[in-house]
């Protein structure tokens, strides 16, 4: 079910009892899947480069990189700030209730969330936290957390020869582009 995930495990191991309080905490319930998840890995450092591709009507195709997952706080662990509890209580001000930050990005500028409203419960969105929120900034990612795993995709690895070839094409091209101006 998570195959494509590698995570170093950063936070403890979670129960039922843990996930039930942390559903209070929120004042909602998780998405199945996503409980799944927390029970089985509760967050953690993504491992590989991998990222999610979606529209942006201003940017066209963009890449999200998912750099870290939030787990739950547990009986044994005290306040931590990847935790989804910490998470809800530093965007309150700016993001509405029904949407739960469940990971952070490359350049920490922008928000993985999975909303628990019920016209899109379970959907996972990206949304830049260094603007003012607006609906219309949400991009819709998936229509659930496993949907959300299943499209990552791995950066390819380039060789060394294949980082040389990409550079000469790029001098050349800025070359051509100098004797245009």
């Amino acid at each position: 079910m998570f195959g494509k995930l590698k995570l170093d495990a950063a936070n403890g191991p979670v129960d039922i009892s843990d996930l039930e309080r942390a559903e209070q905490q929120i004042g909602a319930k998780l998405p199945l899947d996503y409980k799944s998840f927390l029970l089985k890995f509760n967050g953690g450092k993504v491992i590989q480069g991998l990222y999610i591709t979606y529209e942006n009507q201003k940017l066209g195709t963009t890449k999200v990189y998912p750099v870290y997952l939030y787990g739950v706080e547990s009986d044994v662990t005290t306040s931590n700030s990847d935790s989804i509890q910490f998470r809800v209580e530093r965007s309150a001000e700016w993001l509405p209730n029904h949407l739960l930050p469940i990971a952070r990005t490359l350049g920490d500028h922008m928000h993985i969330l999975i909303s628990l409203d019920d016209a899109t419960y379970g959907n996972i969105f990206a949304v830049d936290d260094q603007a003012p929120f607006s609906e219309s900034e949400l991009h819709h990612l998936a229509d659930s957390f496993n949907d959300f795993v299943e499209l990552l995709e791995d950066e390819p690895v380039l060789s060394l020869d294949e980082i040389r070839a990409r550079r000469r094409d790029l001098q050349e091209q800025l070359k051509g582009g100098s004797k245009n101006n």
